[in-house]
């Protein structure tokens, strides 16, 4: 660890802006005051990957780290599948904070079912997407008429260049 320690801070800054922010904050965070100068005001952009966290670390990082990076939030990974039930919907039901957000280039939706499709699209400041890729556990048939509105409003965005939409039926019906 000394010799990490020994590095620059821009240059522990800019390597901070390659990792995920849970795994980020939750190795760096606390352990001194440079480390937290760094994290909290010198890392321009943040990566958050919730495909494959924990109920109780989402709930630790949402309520002790999330505020404090919100806006530099640069890229987005949400799923809702067995591993994050429902975590989706957890996420934006803290509207102040998800309001923050607004600096997100990138958002991935895995295994997102329609309801929380449509909660993050009107939800999340989408101004500078540039890459949107949604795995929908949905019918786009069963939803036709508002998805269409969706998916036009979605090419309306007006940073977006890139947009892929894929859907699959579910088992389990919950779309």
């Amino acid at each position: 660890m000394t010799q990490f320690e020994s590095l620059a801070n821009e240059l522990l800054a800019d390597f901070f802006e390659y990792l995920d922010a849970v795994y980020l904050l939750h190795a760096f965070d606390g352990l001194n005051s440079r480390f937290n100068t760094i994290l909290y005001r010198h890392v321009r952009a943040y990566h958050l990957d919730l495909r494959r966290i924990s109920r109780q670390n989402f709930d630790i990082f949402c309520q002790q780290r999330l505020l404090s990076i919100a806006d530099r939030i640069v890229s987005l990974h949400l799923a809702d599948h067995d591993e994050t039930p429902g975590l989706p919907n957890l996420f934006l039901y803290d509207i102040f904070t998800v309001s923050r957000i607004i600096n997100l280039r990138s958002l991935s939706l895995h295994d997102i079912n329609f309801v929380h499709f449509v909660r993050v699209l009107e939800e999340l400041h989408l101004d500078h997407i540039i890459y949107l890729y949604i795995r929908a556990s949905f019918n786009i048939g069963e939803q036709r008429h508002y998805a269409y509105r969706l998916i036009n409003n979605i090419w309306k965005l007006p940073k977006l260049t890139h947009f892929k939409f894929d859907t699959y039926q579910s088992l389990y019906g919950n779309g």
